[in-house]
């Protein structure tokens, strides 16, 4: 264990000591490494995306935790107020709220059900909030490729 609480095999966790958070455990996922703190499950990922997309998902995801979606995954601002966190090996990271429960099942009816009443009232809320939400998309659209994308997925 190095100064700080983390060790050098835990790319990222180094990281949390800028929001001011210590991790008790942590656990490896797809890509992320979840850490539970004294202030509840985060998630921390490597990000190379731009600091301007990332702002107008926050105000998005914002915008959805206002209208009532209380278990959004909203981006944490760092001690310095930004939302986007580098190590010391300059690799840049996001920490998230996180939330602990069990992944969607597709055979469950019940879950389906949950799912599309989720989506309808996700797609409402998102369409009062237009000016977000279409310079996300367009942005996303704009950029992605989506082979690249499936592929890094699929490798997930």
């Amino acid at each position: 264990m190095q100064p700080g609480g983390y060790s050098g095999y835990d790319k990222g966790l180094s990281v949390l000591a800028k929001y001011g958070l210590t991790s008790e455990h942590t656990y490896r996922g797809r890509g992320a490494l979840l850490c539970q703190t004294q202030q509840g499950l985060k998630i921390i990922r490597p990000y190379e995306g731009s600091v301007d997309r990332l702002e107008k998902v926050y105000e998005l995801l914002k915008h959805l935790q206002e209208s009532g979606h209380e278990l959004v995954d909203q981006f944490l601002r760092n001690d310095e107020g930004s939302l986007i966190s580098t190590d010391k090996e300059g690799i840049s990271y996001i920490v998230k709220d996180w939330w602990d429960a069990r992944e969607f099942d597709a055979r469950s009816g019940n879950d389906v059900w949950k799912a599309v009443k989720s989506l309808a009232m996700l797609h409402r809320d998102m369409y009062l909030a237009p000016h977000a939400c279409e310079d996300i998309s367009m942005s996303f659209l704009q950029k992605q490729d989506l082979r690249t994308t499936y592929r890094r997925r699929n490798q997930e």
